[in-house]
């Protein structure tokens, strides 16, 4: 009987995992949304937890500086069209941004639990002598990605409030420049989340589902 608390335990993961998330394109509703496709996915979760630190360690002098070397790319017919729409497209990045820290309090809550779920179970199994190697690495590559993910959303919120703050209407093409690495960071914060998502809906489910299978044959066994 040692296994009935286990199973029930494993169940809930499943269930769990199998509950649908957020969708962070929600956060793009308009032309001036910082929302754009990416093959990022290709991009391993710790390079991208990397390349988040080195990011958000470059200071703001530093990012307008980049800014300020593409400048001469735009034509004034663009600027001026960027100045007519650059106060209003402000006041809807105010409300991106409260919608990004609203997905990153929800999904540093959902995606805690699940791995403080998954912890625990880890250590019923071995508390019963049952192997969770498999498992354990699971856990440790989901905590990865979170990260991976959690770190990009920093990115993207840092982006949007660089954005928020230019002076646009005074300088036009410094916002426009600013708007485009507004929509690389949501980009990658996006496909961070994706790869969130397909791990546990795949790789993570389908080892929960592998432990629940042999537990419950092992039941059947002592059973008989």
């Amino acid at each position: 009987m040692k296994y009935i608390n286990v199973i029930s335990l494993g169940c809930a993961l499943i269930i769990m995992v199998s509950v649908p998330t957020a969708v962070l394109a929600q956060v793009s509703d308009s032309d001036t949304d910082p929302v754009i496709t990416s093959d990022e996915n290709n991009v391993s979760a710790q390079d991208r937890v990397s390349r988040a630190k080195e990011r958000i360690q470059s200071s703001a002098d530093e990012r307008k500086a980049e800014r300020e070397a593409r400048i001469e790319e735009l034509s004034v017919e663009r600027q001026n069209r960027i100045e007519e729409r650059c106060v209003a497209a402000q006041t809807i990045l105010e409300t991106k941004l409260a919608r990004v820290e609203v997905f990153e309090a929800r999904h540093a809550e959902r995606y805690g639990l699940l791995l403080e779920r998954m912890n625990a179970f880890v250590e019923r199994l071995e508390h019963n002598d049952i192997d969770a190697s498999v498992l354990k690495g699971s856990v440790e590559e989901l905590g990865t990605m979170v990260d991976a993910y959690f770190a990009d959303l920093a990115e993207l919120k840092a982006a949007i409030g660089d954005a928020i703050e230019i002076d646009c209407a005074a300088d036009p093409e410094a916002f426009h420049l600013a708007l485009e690495d507004a929509k690389l960071e949501v980009d990658e914060a996006k496909a961070a989340w994706q790869a969130v998502h397909d791990y546990v809906k795949g790789s993570v489910r389908e080892v929960l589902q592998a432990i629940r299978d042999s537990l419950s044959l092992d039941s059947v066994g002592s059973d008989v």
